[in-house]
């Protein structure tokens, strides 16, 4: 009779466990790749609508793929040799897979940022800090606007608004309008500023300094924004606004 495979040790089984951690990144680097075009091609197609692609459950590993068979004794064991190839190869592939679907939404993200600006500025140039016309007082509003629809979709036909839509709003606002968003928006930035400070025993104006290069935060910010959780997606773009170099003459009474 066969006999039955001897238990496997902790280290073996801590190596099958980081094994299956591997194949689920490596599934999730596929998932956010495929939303990721479908979320493009979606924003391109004005015709047929997209149904969102499948991605196929990758076969869970099995320690049964990693026992065999002494063919003397009969006695069945785990191949740790075996079981640690599989584990560098998974890691591996996870690993490339997260650095290219990472890579390829960063610069999505860029060619996005960069559309909409190009489209917001052409329309409304009040809100271009590089424009004669430069308005501090209607881009404080366009920046309320933008981070409210973050985080209250619902209060915006269920979508987020875009940099333009939120010129196009921000200009229709009353003053009394424009100061409670304002406000309220302000209260949302420093209240999390302040979780985060508590959180990491760090400063915020400490944090800014250690932080690096301002292209660099930018692009951890980008990240953060795409693959955050919770509310961290609606943190990061406040803070990638309130980091918008504002430069020009403002044409507003108020700065």
């Amino acid at each position: 009779s066969v006999l039955e495979p001897e238990k496997p040790s902790e280290r073996t089984t801590e190596q099958f466990e980081k094994l299956k951690e591997s194949n689920r990144k490596l599934f999730e680097a596929n998932r956010l790749l495929q939303e990721e075009l479908t979320r493009k091609a979606r924003s391109e197609q004005t015709f047929a609508p997209i149904q969102q692609p499948q991605v196929p459950l990758a076969p869970a590993p099995s320690m049964e793929q990693f026992t065999v068979v002494d063919p003397v004794s009969g006695e069945r064991y785990v191949d740790e040799k075996k079981l640690a190839s599989a584990l560098a190869d998974a890691t591996q592939r996870a690993t490339r897979a997260e650095t290219a679907v990472q890579s390829y939404i960063r610069r999505q993200d860029v060619l996005d940022e960069e559309k909409q600006t190009r489209e917001a500025y052409a329309s409304h140039p009040e809100i271009n800090p590089s424009s004669e016309k430069f308005d501090a007082e209607v881009s404080r509003r366009t920046r309320a606007l933008l981070l409210d629809s973050m985080m209250n979709p619902q209060d915006y036909g269920g979508t987020q608004l875009s940099f333009k839509d939120a010129a196009d709003e921000a200009k229709k606002q009353t003053s009394g309008q424009a100061k409670v968003l304002e406000e309220k928006t302000q209260q949302v930035i420093e209240s999390k500023e302040q979780a985060t400070a508590s959180a990491t025993g760090v400063s915020g104006e400490t944090a800014q300094q250690i932080s690096g290069s301002r292209e660099g935060e930018l692009d951890q910010l980008r990240y953060q924004t795409r693959f955050g959780r919770g509310d961290d997606p609606v943190w990061a773009v406040a803070k990638r606004l309130t980091k918008v170099p504002h430069t020009g003459t403002p044409t507003s009474s108020e700065t």
